[in-house]
């Protein structure tokens, strides 16, 4: 089985992320196929797996039906040949490239604005293009979907032993620690480690060489935690258990509710990883 992931997704690492959580659940249900994923050009300064295949996403030539299909996004999927492609909420730029391909269409959703699936006027919206459409969120959609627990990166028994980062940083045992940890915007990790004073401070920036990857691993040593209320950072800190520690801000973004998470969210209990569950399901078949 081949199995493609796909995004459009150019603000902030968590798309990413989301791709490396569902490549590692794979791995664990004991997936033996091939998997590989396809992203926008990035600029972060992370060590990126191999199985990423970075492409140009333009969308003057993806809204045409003919020119979409000559695309060099197109031609790099139809030479991977997936049986699987998951759309990873960005279902515009594959109106015209995924008709093409001879493989199921899994459109994974979080919360969006409900007009994410208006679409522009060359797109319509419909939810009979996809052979299943699984919502990771707690969230609503306007038609029948499944859902599914959060997509998270790790498992609590996958993460950093205790005192790890602060072996990591040459930090004794009882200084207050405080993570300041930001994968969005450049220059937003500046602005929120501006606001703390106290302890010993670390912050973890995507945009830095020095940033934890992936650095819901590292967090269990944190006395403190300051981030954005971003999709991953948010649930990561549900299932590792993290939460109580933690303090997000609700930053601006297009299509991503940050203050719906903070302000409806925080009575949520996660049962399981929403990655193994994803997992499970593609090898269910």
């Amino acid at each position: 089985m081949r199995i493609a992931f796909f995004t459009a997704g150019s603000i902030g690492l968590g798309h990413v992320i989301k791709d490396i959580a569902i490549r590692r659940a794979l791995d664990r249900a004991g997936f033996r196929g091939e998997y590989r994923s396809f992203h926008p050009p990035l600029s972060f300064q992370v060590p990126l797996p191999d199985h990423i295949t970075q492409v140009p996403i333009r969308m003057e030539e993806l809204k045409h039906p003919m020119l979409a299909r000559e695309s060099l996004l197109a031609r790099e999927l139809e030479a991977f040949r997936p049986d699987v492609l998951l759309i990873e909420l960005f279902w515009v730029p594959m109106i015209w490239v995924a008709p093409w391909l001879d493989a199921e269409q899994w459109l994974l959703l979080r919360k969006t604005p409900m007009r994410w699936y208006e679409g522009p006027s060359f797109a319509t919206f419909q939810p009979s293009n996809y052979d299943r459409i699984l919502v990771h969120e707690p969230c609503e959609v306007p038609f029948d979907a499944e859902h599914i627990d959060p997509i998270v990166v790790a498992n609590p028994d996958e993460c950093q032993p205790p005192g790890a980062l602060r072996r990591r940083l040459g930090l004794d045992d009882v200084t207050p620690l405080t993570v300041v940890m930001q994968a969005g915007l450049e220059g937003e990790a500046a602005k929120l480690r501006a606001h703390v004073s106290e302890g010993h401070v670390m912050t973890s920036d995507a945009f830095s060489s020095s940033h934890l990857f992936p650095a819901a691993e590292w967090l269990g040593d944190a006395d403190h935690l300051l981030t954005a209320a971003g999709y991953g950072a948010y649930w990561e800190s549900k299932w590792l258990g993290y939460f109580d520690r933690t303090h997000f801000v609700a930053l601006p973004r297009p299509i991503d509710d940050q203050q719906w998470r903070v302000d409806v969210c925080r009575d949520v209990h996660m049962k399981c990883n929403g990655a193994d569950q994803l997992a499970r399901s593609l090898l269910a078949g």
